[in-house]
């Protein structure tokens, strides 16, 4: 009886030892990044997440993909011409990727053109309140303040009673070549709609209420 348990025992050590075995050998690879600043590595790392233990079939597909989503990360902070590439180390210091950025120059605004069609073109509280958008020509473009300037136009508009409000241009034209976005902004305001005199009908309640 006590041979059978010792038995047990050991094969339960073994498969443990060989578990321990595989779960080191599929441990996730870290990913190291070279050639931006901290602000835009952390912006990179959310963006394109971390390598995964799963496989090393995943690794790889984490890899091969790893150069399109940095560039799509580092497009929304303004850098449209980045040249990224993807390779794994594997050393005795450890297993990595290690992610290469040369960013390039940055995409700056060259126009904007933000128009108002419809009854708020003649609203001077409407049109008052257009000159704190946030995009200026020669800033670099960011597509968050692309979406914030839509979002504001759309409040502005709610503020005042256009709640037709809609767009019926709203582009962003990126030159890679000239590293430069125009972006075109047309707003159709529809009716301003107001609230009339508020009325109580005296009679809506008896007189026991």
């Amino acid at each position: 009886m006590t041979s059978v348990f010792k038995l047990r025992a050991q094969q339960a050590l073994l498969f443990i030892g060989l578990w321990l075995v595989a779960t080191a050998a599929v441990a996730a690879p870290e990913l190291r990044i070279f050639g931006i600043d901290n602000d835009l590595e952390e912006q990179v790392r959310l963006s394109v997440g971390a390598p995964t233990h799963d496989s090393e079939r995943a690794t790889n597909r984490f890899i091969d993909g790893l150069p399109d989503a940095t560039k799509r990360a580092l497009a929304a902070v303004g850098y449209f011409s980045s040249e990224v590439s993807a390779t794994r180390e594997k050393s005795r210091s450890g297993d990595f990727v290690d992610l290469t950025i040369t960013l390039g120059d940055p995409t700056r605004i060259s126009k904007v053109i933000l128009r108002i069609e419809g009854d708020a073109q003649l609203d001077a509280q409407f049109m008052g309140r257009l000159g704190g958008m946030p995009l200026r020509t020669n800033a670099v473009f960011l597509s968050s303040d692309y979406e914030s300037a839509k979002s504001r136009l759309l409040d502005i508009a709610q503020d005042l009673g256009y709640f037709d409000f809609d767009y019926s241009t709203a582009e962003v034209r990126i030159s890679r070549k000239n590293l430069t976005a125009e972006i075109n902004l047309v707003g159709v305001s529809g009716p301003r709609f107001t609230f009339g005199a508020i009325r109580y009908d005296q009679n809506a309640f008896t007189t026991e209420f």
